[in-house]
């Protein structure tokens, strides 16, 4: 499992590290347009932005991002991520593809190996981190996400809740006593997770980077840049 990043703070080498090497041509990147922390077109910021420039540093390629809506997500594991774009040859590669589910059925893509992990988190930071034991009274939840089906499952009382900003309000307010957010989602709002809390399998995710399956090469070529120590270092 790659670990997971829960802050989804990260400082990572951007476009300003020296590289002397020639550049052979471009690395087109599918990016959401607003989708912080992963991305953000208005300020060239955000992890996959990061990554991207880091990915085309090493194979001495150019950084040409491709902007994306952002995904109205109802499952982590099946949102409505547009691949239109990679499969049309517009783009080369797009980032943070939530495992062989996310693809299920498009043949004409294919993952490298996972680059990082990420899960859900829960509020607030004094939440007891127990579920399995919970002894407290709602958990608010997104409707439709597997952190639903897992309360659900555990026999837990929750509250339904349409997005994160939702979920922090309702715990914030008393009407739920904790909360359970996608990771990413809760980095952007600044409220401090629980950080005993170990979210099990069913709720954490290793993400990859897709490209056409006819670009095989391109893949190798990533999965041999992201197993080197110094990138593994450079990106946590």
């Amino acid at each position: 499992m790659v670990n997971v990043l829960s802050s989804w703070l990260l400082l990572l080498c951007s476009s300003g590290c020296a590289d002397e090497r020639p550049l052979v041509g471009e690395l087109r990147v599918c990016c959401p347009r607003s989708n912080m922390p992963r991305s953000d077109r208005h300020s060239m910021a955000g992890f996959d932005v990061d990554v991207a420039r880091l990915v085309a540093r090493e194979l001495s390629r150019t950084f040409i991002p491709g902007w994306l809506p952002p995904p109205e997500r109802t499952e982590i594991e099946v949102s409505d991520v547009s691949y239109t774009l990679l499969i049309k040859g517009q783009c080369d590669l797009q980032l943070s593809v939530p495992g062989e589910d996310a693809i299920a059925g498009i043949d004409a893509i294919t993952l490298s190996a996972p680059y990082y992990g990420a899960a859900f988190e829960l509020i607030p930071e004094e939440a007891d981190p127990d579920l399995e034991n919970w002894q407290g009274t709602k958990i608010a939840v997104r409707a439709n996400t597997v952190a639903h089906i897992v309360v659900d499952r555990y026999g837990l009382p929750w509250t339904m809740k349409r997005n994160t900003d939702k979920i922090i309000a309702s715990v914030t307010s008393g009407e739920a006593e904790a909360g359970l957010v996608w990771g990413p989602d809760l980095a952007p709002s600044r409220t401090k997770p629980n950080a005993a809390f170990e979210a099990p399998s069913a709720l954490r995710w290793n993400q990859h980077m897709a490209a056409k399956a006819s670009d095989g090469v391109l893949i190798e070529d990533i999965n041999a840049v992201m197993s080197e120590e110094r990138i593994t270092e450079e990106i946590q």
